[in-house]
């Protein structure tokens, strides 16, 4: 099992690209990740994902269950593929704190292997 935090900014009062597709399944859509060519994406589905708004620093405030990965394009920018994460939020993917890489310029901590008692679950 795999999982991964993400810095995702506030957009309104909302985070960015996260957008409610199924209510009663608190399901989201987050949108459009520029992970590199050598991360393992598809290992994620099935693992957590974290999205901290603020910085590495402060806890996540939106995670949950990447149920799945889809390919897209991202437009007007230099990296033009993306990734489209659907995840089903659960309520331990609040308050975790960042895990992965860690230097100033990291906007992820990469895909990392599940360590937290409810991702082994």
């Amino acid at each position: 099992m795999k999982s991964v935090h993400l810095i995702c900014r506030r957009e309104g009062i909302g985070l960015k690209g996260l957008t409610l597709v199924a209510r009663d399944q608190h399901i989201y859509e987050s949108c459009c990740w520029a992970f590199r060519p050598t991360d393992d994406i598809e290992s994620l589905v099935g693992g957590w994902i974290y999205l901290h708004p603020v910085s590495k620093n402060s806890p996540s405030e939106f995670g949950g269950v990447i149920r799945e990965v889809h390919l897209t394009q991202r437009e007007g920018v230099a990296i033009e593929d993306g990734y489209i994460l659907v995840i089903e939020a659960r309520e331990e993917g609040r308050d975790q704190a960042w895990r992965g890489a860690n230097h100033g310029m990291a906007w992820t901590g990469g895909v990392i292997e599940a360590s937290l008692p409810h991702e082994v679950a």
